[in-house]
């Protein structure tokens, strides 16, 4: 038996397994024998990418979020299902394909390039402005924020693959900033929106790194969904605590549920320690 090529994602369509070097006859063989017919001219081995899979079965391809997350390693907002982008004219029901289940999203792009096929998974210029279009703002700067720190993209190269959006859409660019999580960005966002200062990433001496400082003197760290699974990393944030505490800041740190499924309570928590001005007030270390 030949062996399948290598096909990014496990999917592609007849002519990429045949430019491997394979001949019609090795490539009949090889069908249900490794690989499995999708659609019209589409194919996958056993190891393909369900999601991947998904979007050519129901007439589309990978787009949007599931895109951006698989390929480009942006943040992935919870509970967000398979998001395809359909071709034009990819009728539904019994004439060709199956109807959309409630899991998967269609999804649109924008520009004159939207309808455009660049095989099983969109490239970046066409998912992140179908992103836009189909998650809230707080979620939608959070995944341009992972982009940008993962080095993916630039600011510029995201303002270009959004200026066919709508302005409320384009302009959500201006609200990224440097994040490590998704979590991160939500939070600063969300703050920003009540018209509280806060500083993303900012280095205390004796602490490191910390994720938000609201006002002079608040520090807030956010989990990210598999933050500090070890008991090491428990100690070490125990310790970055003990050191925040001796130079006087106010301290708070969020879990992943307590910013995603329990935000208003979370914020009452923030807002308690602001409302009293303390976030604002010069700190007295304490000395030996």
């Amino acid at each position: 038996m030949e062996r399948i090529p290598l096909v990014p994602f496990g999917v592609a369509r007849t002519e990429t397994f045949m430019a491997s070097g394979l001949s019609r006859r090795q490539f009949r063989a090889l069908v249900g024998h490794g690989l499995r017919k999708l659609g019209r001219g589409w194919y996958a081995t056993e190891e393909a990418h369900r999601d991947v899979q998904s979007a050519i079965q129901h007439g589309g391809r990978l787009s949007c979020l599931s895109a951006l997350s698989l390929f480009h390693r942006a943040w992935s907002p919870p509970g967000q299902g398979v998001h395809v982008r359909l071709l034009e004219g990819t009728s539904r029901g019994r004439t060709k394909y199956p109807r959309l289940p409630r899991a998967v999203h269609n999804c649109q792009s924008a520009g004159p390039q939207r309808m455009a096929d660049f095989g099983p998974v969109d490239p970046p210029e066409l998912a992140v402005p179908a992103a836009g279009q189909c998650t809230s703002a707080e979620y939608f700067v959070a995944v341009l924020d992972s982009l940008l720190h993962a080095k993916e993209c630039t600011v510029e190269e995201l303002a270009h693959w959004l200026r066919h959006t709508p302005s409320r859409i384009a302009s959500l660019l201006d609200h990224t900033d440097v994040a490590e999580s998704g979590t991160e960005s939500l939070v600063r966002f969300r703050l920003r929106q009540l018209g509280l200062p806060v500083r993303p990433q900012v280095w205390i001496l004796g602490v490191g790194r910390v994720d938000l400082v609201v006002g002079e003197r608040f520090v807030i760290e956010c989990d990210s969904v598999g933050h500090h699974d070890s008991p090491g990393a428990f100690h070490n944030d125990r310790e970055r605590d003990l050191a925040l505490a001796q130079q006087d800041y106010e301290r708070l740190r969020l879990t992943y549920h307590q910013i995603v499924d329990d935000w208003d309570r979370a914020l009452q928590a923030i807002m308690t320690i602001v409302s009293t001005g303390a976030h604002l007030r010069k700190r007295t270390p304490w000395a030996a």
